[in-house]
């Protein structure tokens, strides 16, 4: 602790009379006077029962998870068949739908083992498989993924760039594709369009998605992105867990990115926008 950096946050963990375990978490600012540290200004807050929810949760996402992984590999082994008999007979049109169903079950594979390893929600250090990819093909592959379960939808693509091609993780970004696009579906009832937008330069590339329904209160545009928060008037609309964003955020930051929520400026909706280096 120094004058350069004199905040400080943290969860510990405390064990009172009776062995009884609780989970303070403590945060504050050191007063230095001439370079020396003289008082302590901060709180400790007893965050027991949200640790325990969070733990809890935890424990039966990883469960869940690992059960389903069997009925998972049953499934997508009958797709793979299913995919070879429609090759062979030349139905190029129900060929390609097997095709995205086997890619997407190879995504919820991979997010499965994630969890099962206990990435998802306690690693440091995310672990990437980067690659070259094209951010306008990958856009499409997703919208086309989101138009088959919300046909009542129109997603549109509009291009603001010819650069396209950016160094990440196609799974990963693919991820934050569709957990945007999705929430934007979700949470604009009554409403039929959403629209997302590629820009950028030579430095980086930019992503909006922007819908039209019931939007978030400004003073919620960060806290959205906290591991389990979900937003008030979200809730009374659809179920979700409050991971998705938080998910987001996690893939952005290392990729070197950024992400945030605004306002539409219609005043209707909300825009995701993030962005990822060149």
């Amino acid at each position: 602790m120094n004058p350069e950096t004199p905040t400080y946050d943290f969860e510990v963990r405390v064990r009172h009379t009776g062995n009884n375990i609780h989970w303070l978490q403590v945060r504050g600012t050191v007063i230095f006077e001439y370079l020396k540290p003289v008082r302590i200004v901060g709180t400790t807050i007893d965050i027991t029962d949200k640790k325990g929810a969070e733990i809890l949760r935890d424990e039966i996402l990883n469960i869940t998870t690992h059960e389903l992984k069997s009925p998972l590999s049953v499934v997508k082994g009958y797709l793979q068949l299913l995919h070879k008999f429609i090759a062979k007979i030349g139905d190029t049109r129900h060929q390609l739908i097997a095709e995205r169903a086997i890619t997407a079950s190879g995504k919820v594979e991979r997010l499965m083992d994630d969890m099962i390893n206990n990435k998802l929600y306690h690693q440091t250090e995310m672990i990437l498989k980067k690659e070259t990819v094209n951010l306008e093909e990958l856009t499409l592959e997703v919208i086309a993924n989101a138009s088959l379960t919300s046909g009542d939808f129109e997603i549109s693509l509009a291009t603001k760039t010819d650069i396209f091609k950016v160094t990440a993780d196609r799974y990963r970004i693919a991820q934050v594709l569709t957990n945007l696009i999705n929430n934007a579906i979700k949470y604009s009832p009554g409403e039929s369009k959403i629209q997302i937008e590629i820009s950028g330069d030579h430095t980086n590339i930019q992503v909006l998605v922007i819908d039209n329904g019931i939007g978030i209160s400004e003073t919620e545009h960060t806290k959205v992105f906290e591991k389990f928060y979900r937003v008030e008037n979200a809730s009374k609309i659809a179920s979700g867990s409050g991971i998705g964003l938080f998910l987001c955020s996690e893939i952005i930051a290392h990729h070197g990115g950024e992400i945030r929520i605004e306002t539409n400026p219609t005043g209707k909706g909300t825009v995701a926008r993030f962005n990822l280096p060149l």
